[in-house]
């Protein structure tokens, strides 16, 4: 077993998609780091450190078994062991992982860069370690508007990819609503010049047409409309408030 010492991590918590686990130069001064005396540390095949990047699914059961209780960290002055935390590799990304006791990655944290070139070094010539039986299930990434497809987020800053997310959680409430009225409004709100093009059209085609349009890329008009379309909603508008609190 392959260990790494005094190692800073950042947790995301129950985050699915790897997107939303900020690399290092994304960090930010008011995120709660955690320095972790001695991690286990495992390569593994590209496919199931896609799974546990991207998926919150039970981790395989010798994995489990092979970093129960190898992670410690010194709480008032004391050697405490973590059940299942560890860093995990393919040889090309890295990730820690802690499962907060349970059996699925639910906290999850990129590395400083110093000790990601570390671990590449000591991974570098090291076969993959058989954590599961020479067979790795296939696992089909489901995403939807709660949870958007990491083409729409290719290219943003960790600020840009959570204001979009409100602004497709606000995209799934008009959705949800089959509200053809709403969707006329914020449509024309975003392209004025659509007003006469739907005017008799069904929801499901303007639908189509209004996400095609609004889902690539962002710039300052995604981040206004995202600003209307979640004003009244509570939950949203504080979120984009305490983004904007962080600048």
């Amino acid at each position: 077993m392959l260990f790494l010492n005094d190692v800073w991590v950042n947790w995301f918590e129950g985050e699915a998609t790897g997107y939303n686990v900020c690399h290092f130069h994304e960090w930010k001064k008011e995120d709660p780091l955690e320095l972790l005396e001695q991690v286990p540390v495992l390569k593994v095949r590209t496919a199931l450190f896609e799974q546990i990047e991207n998926q919150m699914q039970d981790l395989p059961e010798n994995l489990l078994k092979a970093v129960r209780n190898q992670c410690l960290i010194r709480k008032n002055n004391e050697r405490v062991k973590v059940e299942y935390c560890f860093i995990v590799s393919d040889g090309m990304s890295i990730l820690a992982v802690d499962t907060a006791g349970y059996r699925f990655p639910l906290r999850k944290s990129r590395l400083i860069p110093r000790q990601e070139t570390v671990i590449y070094e000591m991974l570098e010539g090291e076969k993959e370690h058989i954590l599961a039986p020479f067979f790795y299930p296939k696992y089909e990434m489901e995403f939807s508007l709660q949870n958007p497809h990491p083409k729409y987020m290719v290219g943003l800053t960790r600020d840009e990819r959570i204001k979009k997310q409100l602004l497709f959680m606000a995209l799934d409430n008009l959705c949800m609503s089959q509200d053809i009225s709403q969707l006329k409004y914020w449509y024309t709100e975003w392209e004025p010049s659509v007003y006469n093009r739907w005017k008799n059209a069904e929801f499901k085609q303007i639908w189509t047409d209004f996400f095609m349009s609004i889902a690539k890329g962002w710039s300052q008009r995604h981040e206004q409309i995202t600003e209307q379309m979640i004003k009244g909603m509570k939950g949203f508008a504080e979120q984009l408030s305490s983004e904007k609190s962080f600048r």
